[in-house]
């Protein structure tokens, strides 16, 4: 049986957490601190980055890296919460104790970029816990195709967006009306 291959990359605390629940699951883990030497085929990638860290400039790097590399299964960043309107730049803001517009903007160019590259990729957007308190504990789930099964199996394409809609997205405007 091949082992997933995971390289992550970060200085965040959640790094040696993430990277002890996936090797419990059978992966192959790697760890970097930055985004030299290429990826080995078929590896997922996950960037850690500080919520303060200069996202907007480190995605030049992350690009580069995909760039001089085999094409990786899938992305995974740690994002900030705000980039999909699931919190205020105001909340933003007091959570992280800055500009909440920068740092929204930041992660949203950075989102943007792994976008264009066009390869699978998942943005995971963690808010903080009441008191501005952050936790390393993590889960990682395995995927079960047994429940996978029994679940109905969704639309391939979503329903046309209704007249005057300014939703950039279909599926968020099916997501709102459910």
């Amino acid at each position: 049986m091949i082992k997933m291959q995971v390289r992550i990359i970060g200085g965040e605390k959640l790094v040696a957490p993430v990277a002890q629940a996936l090797t419990k699951q059978g992966a192959a883990v790697t760890t970097t601190a930055d985004f030299s030497g290429t990826l080995a085929p078929e590896t997922t990638l996950v960037w850690l980055p500080n919520p303060l860290d200069p996202v907007g400039d480190l995605v030049a790097d992350l690009v580069a890296l995909v760039d001089r590399s085999p094409a990786p299964k899938r992305i995974v960043m740690h994002g900030v919460p705000g980039t999909a309107d699931d919190a205020s730049p105001e909340q933003v803001g007091a959570w992280f104790q800055t500009a909440g517009t920068s740092l929204v903007m930041e992660h949203l160019y950075a989102v943007k970029m792994i976008d264009e590259l066009e390869h699978p990729y998942v943005i995971v957007r963690t808010p903080r816990l009441p008191g501005g308190a952050a936790t390393s504990r993590v889960r990682v789930n395995r995927f079960n195709k047994q429940r996978l099964a029994k679940k109905k199996p969704s639309p391939s394409s979503p329903p046309p967006l209704p007249p005057n809609s300014t939703s950039t997205s279909q599926w968020d405007w099916v997501r709102r009306q459910r």
